[in-house]
C-alpha cells in the first residue's frame, strides 16, 4: 500500500477528551491508530502519513466512520452534543466523507437492522424477506449519493453484498440454535451465500467485513473437505485449504 499525507483539522464543540484517536477500519489484522490532540477552545490540526482506507474516529465516548486517503485535506466539525447529526465536513473528501456521516445515521434509523438481529422467532422466509429488504434499502440509499467517486461506489457496493451474504451466513450459523420452535431445520434450497463471489479480489480488503466472510468461506470448505472426520492439525489443514482456494497472495497471507 502507498502512504502518503493527509491533512485532518477542524473544531469538536464541547469534547469528550483532549484527543481524539483515528484508526484504520480494514481488513487489516494489525490496523494504525493515531492520536490527535484538541487545544483548549477544540480545535484541531494534524499532518497524518496514512494509506487509503476506511477509519473510525473515536473522542472517548461516540465514534464516525471515516474514509481517508493521501492528498485528503479536510476540515472537520462536530458536536459530541448531537454528535452523528452535527458532522460536517469540507475541502478535499468531503464527499465520501459526507456520504459516510449520512449513512450512520440512516443505518440508525433502519428498523430492519433491529429488526434482523433477532434470529430467534422468524421462519426462514421471513428472515429471507428481511435480508432482501435491508439489501434494498442499502442501494436505494446508496444511489442517493451519486456524486462520490466512482471507484469508492464500487466498494461501498461490494459492501452492500458482502453485508447481505454475511446475513444469511448468520442465519444458517445461528437460527437453529437460537429458535424457539424445537423442528426448526434450514431447507435445501437456502440461498448460496459464496455463489460467484470473488474471493480473490483484493480491493476488497479495504472493507472492514472482508476478511471474517473470507475466514468463514475457508473454515466451511475445511469442514465440508473431511466431512466429519477427525482432524488433528486444523491450522495446517485450514493453509492447505486457503492454498487450494485463494490464489491472490495479499489475501492469502492475512
Amino acid at each position: 500500500d502507498s502512504y502518503g499525507q493527509v491533512i485532518l483539522k477542524g473544531k469538536i464543540e464541547n469534547p469528550n477528551s483532549d484527543s481524539f484517536q483515528l484508526y484504520e477500519n480494514n481488513s487489516d489484522p494489525d490496523p494504525k491508530i493515531h492520536t490527535i490532540s484538541l487545544m483548549e477552545d477544540g480545535t484541531f490540526i494534524d499532518t497524518l502519513t496514512l494509506k487509503k482506507s476506511y477509519y473510525i474516529l473515536h473522542d472517548s465516548k461516540e465514534v464516525t466512520s471515516m474514509y481517508l486517503e493521501p492528498s485528503y485535506n479536510l476540515n472537520l466539525t462536530l458536536d459530541t452534543k448531537e454528535f452523528d447529526e452535527s458532522i460536517v465536513y469540507k475541502g478535499k473528501g468531503e464527499e465520501i466523507n459526507n456520504y459516510l456521516a449520512a449513512k450512520y445515521i440512516f443505518e440508525e434509523n433502519l428498523g430492519l437492522i433491529h429488526e434482523i438481529r433477532d434470529k430467534s422467532n422468524k421462519s426462514e422466509n421471513e428472515y429471507l424477506v428481511l435480508a432482501d429488504s435491508l439489501k434494498t434499502e442499502n442501494i436505494k440509499f446508496w444511489n442517493q449519493h451519486s456524486g462520490i467517486p466512482e471507484d469508492f461506489r464500487d466498494l461501498e457496493l461490494a459492501d452492500i453484498d458482502i453485508e447481505y451474504r454475511t446475513k444469511l451466513l448468520e442465519f444458517k450459523l445461528f437460527a437453529p440454535r437460537q429458535s424457539k420452535n424445537p423442528d426448526f431445520k434450514i431447507s435445501d434450497d437456502f440461498p448460496d451465500y459464496y455463489c460467484e463471489f470473488d474471493f480473490n479480489d483484493e480491493t476488497l480488503l479495504e472493507l472492514p467485513r472482508f476478511l471474517t466472510f473470507a475466514e468463514r468461506y475457508i473454515f466451511e470448505k475445511c469442514e465440508e473437505k473431511h466431512k466429519g472426520k477427525p482432524v488433528y492439525n486444523w491450522l495446517m489443514e485450514l493453509l492447505i485449504v486457503t492454498d487450494e482456494l485463494i490464489e491472490n497472495q495479499r489475501i492469502k497471507e492475512l
